[in-house]
This record gives structure tokens, sequence and C-alpha cells, in this order.
């Protein structure tokens, strides 16, 4: 091996934990494959290990060098046959038992988890209802003032009278505090006439005192009264929104009916064109014959037209309705037993019947013959067969 100096300190970190050589380091050593590090270091092991320097004198014999290289193998051998391999059963028990450690592991953390949230909710709840805000309680002062009366003027003029001093009267001062809307306000009393003190040498008037602010109570009528004024907002509230809702829905119902009522109105002026184009076509392919052979098909024959005439009307009309099997029986009648136009407009409106019932397969067959009968009906048709 070539000396790789860059490696030297990985090298020396390797063989520092090595007691003997290995296998493959004492031929290497005799041979001179080693690095100047490893030459080094095996060098100053053989110093050390007696077993090491006697194996290395019997390898420099070439007799004893086969021998080596058997008895080498045969031990390798030899522990690879007695170190069995790790069963299945074994496995399967090491996996399993890992297993339900990490499971219970899990339940371990989980169940702590929870306890400690719960801890720190009842804390945190704890500590929102210790620090939220009281509500002052307001007390509405219902001391009124007292207006004097003559009991005043008489007491002052009997201590004038006993010869004391009179003193002078202390006004009455109220708490300064706003009065409801609902209660009215005292009426003030009559001042009544004052009485004229006798002047003394040594009157002082003695300064009038503040009485103390009294609480003020909560007013449960004026409350009350926001209370209902927001219920009755609410109400109003709700009330705008589901008239206009309802009118919003009113509208969509009459444009609903007037789209219906235009689709039945144009439905009813192409049939009509249909049947003027039909009688138009009838009446110019009729070939001229006999006035005597005219005469006797024309007894019969507007009886005949006059019921499908009235068969188809009514039809019609119970379609309209909305009565679609009655009016498709009634069709069918033409159909079994009417002249060529009315066999035509009764299969054309019996496949208008199927497509409304969402039989697409009959309409779009009923369509068919009508295209196949050639009538005034044809392009009608052929149209509706496109749009399928």
């Amino acid at each position: 091996m070539l000396n790789n100096s860059s490696h030297n300190d990985k090298v020396i970190k390797i063989f520092s934990g090595i007691r003997c050589l290995s296998k493959d380091q004492l031929p290497r050593y005799l041979e001179g494959r080693l690095t100047d590090v490893e030459k080094h270091l095996v060098e100053q092991h053989l110093a050390d290990c007696d077993l090491c320097f006697e194996a290395i004198q019997a390898l420099e014999k070439e007799s004893n060098t086969d021998q080596y290289n058997d008895l080498t193998g045969k031990l390798q051998r030899y522990i690879q046959q007695s170190i069995l391999p790790v069963s299945h059963v074994q496995k399967v028990a090491q996996y399993t038992r890992k297993e339900r450690t990490k499971e219970n592991l899990l339940v371990y953390f989980w169940l702590i988890a929870f306890g400690v949230l719960g801890v720190s909710g009842v804390y945190v709840l704890k500590g929102h209802m210790r620090n939220a805000p009281t509500m002052p309680r307001l007390m509405v002062s219902s001391v009124a003032p007292v207006p004097e009366t003559k009991d005043t003027t008489t007491t002052a003029a009997t201590q004038v009278d006993n010869g004391e001093k009179p003193v002078a009267a202390q006004p009455i001062i109220a708490a300064n505090h706003a009065t409801p809307a609902h209660q009215s306000a005292p009426a003030p009393a009559p001042n009544p006439a004052p009485a004229t003190p006798i002047p003394t040498a040594n009157t002082t008037a003695i300064p009038p005192t503040k009485p103390a602010p009294a609480p003020v109570k909560v007013d449960s009528v004026k409350l009350k009264q926001l209370a209902l004024e927001r219920a009755a907002k609410k109400k109003a509230r709700a009330d705008s929104l589901a008239k206009v809702q309802a009118a919003t829905a009113e509208a969509k119902k009459q444009d609903s009916l007037k789209k219906a009522a235009a689709a039945a109105e144009k439905e009813e002026q192409d049939r009509e064109a249909a049947e003027k184009q039909a009688n138009a076509a009838k009446a110019q392919a009729a070939p001229p014959s006999d006035p005597v052979k005219k005469e006797e098909p024309k007894k019969d024959a507007p009886a005949l037209t006059n019921s499908d005439e009235n068969l188809y009307k009514a039809a019609m009309q119970l379609q309209q309705q909305g009565s679609i099997n009655e009016a498709m029986d009634r069709y069918r009648r033409i159909e079994a037993n009417g002249n060529g136009k009315y066999v035509e407009m009764a299969r054309y409106q019996l496949a208008i019947c199927y497509r409304s019932k969402g039989q697409m397969g009959k309409a779009r067959r009923m369509f068919k013959e009508v295209v196949k009968m050639d009538g005034s009906l044809k392009t009608a048709a052929q149209q509706a067969l496109d749009t399928m």
C-alpha cells in the first residue's frame, strides 16, 4: 500500500485499540505491504506482545505459510458454524416487545398530555374568573331636597325670643345625578316668607357642609326598556329579511309562470301555422275528379274531420292542463283511427309528450316517423331531433 499521510490520524485511532494483530496483518507485514505508520504501529505492538512476535517468527518459514492459511480458514469456518443465526421466534418476540414498549410509551405520553391540558385549562379558567372585571353597582340617590317650611321659621323665632343666637339655615345639597326619564321631578315647594332676624353684635354664619354622595342604584326599568328595544330591532330586521326573501321568491315564480305561458303560446302558434301549412298542402295536392264522385265522400268526411279535430283539441287542452297521460291516450286514438293530417299532428304531439316525460327513445322514434311522413311538420320534427 502507498503511504497516505493525510489519513495518519485515522489509522492511528483504528490500530490503537487493537491488542493483537489480525490474520491479514501478519502476512502483509512480512511482505512489506504496510504503510510507514502501520508498520511503525505493528512493530510497536510486536515489541509488547510475545504471542504476535512468535507468530511472525513462525511465518518467516515458508513451510508454515500454507499451514497458517489453512488453519486460519478452518478457524473462520468454525466460528461461522458455531455462531447460530437468530431464530425467527426470537425475532418475532423481540419485535413484539419493541412494539409493546412503544405502545405503552404512547399511552403514557397521551395520558400525561391530557392531564397537563386539563390542569392548565382549569388554571386558565380560574385566572380568567379571578381577573374578570366586576360590574360597578350604581346606586341612584333617592334623597330629595327638603324644602324649608314654616317650622324652621318658627324655630328661628323662638330662638330669638329666648335670647339664643339664631343659626343660619344650612342648605341641603342633593347629589348630582341624572334624573331618569320615567321619573318626574318633584314639584318645588313654595318659598315661605323669611322671618326677620333680630340683628345682634356677634352674629356668625356657619358654613354649609357638603353631604357624602349617595351610591347610585341600577335602574332596572331602564335596562328592561333597552332589552325590549334591542328585541324589537332584531325582530324588525328579521321581518325585513323575510319580506325581501318572499318578494324575491314571488318575482322568480312570476317570471317562471310568464316564461311557461310564453312557451305555451309560442307552441300553440307553431301548431296553428303547421295546421295551416298542412291544409294548404292538402288543398294543392288533391287531384281534380268528377263532381259526381266528389259528392259521395263529402257526406262522410266532415264527420271524421270534426271528430278528429274535437279529439285533437281536447287532447291539447289536457296537455296544457298537465294531464299528459290522458292527452297521450287521445293522441293514440287519433293515430289509430284518424286521417293523414291529424295522424301526423298526433304523432308530433306524442313525441313532445314523451320528451316531457323523459322518455327520449320513444320521442326520437316518433319524431323520425313524422319526418318519414314528409308532411308539414317534417321541418319541426327534424329540428327537434337535432336538438335532442
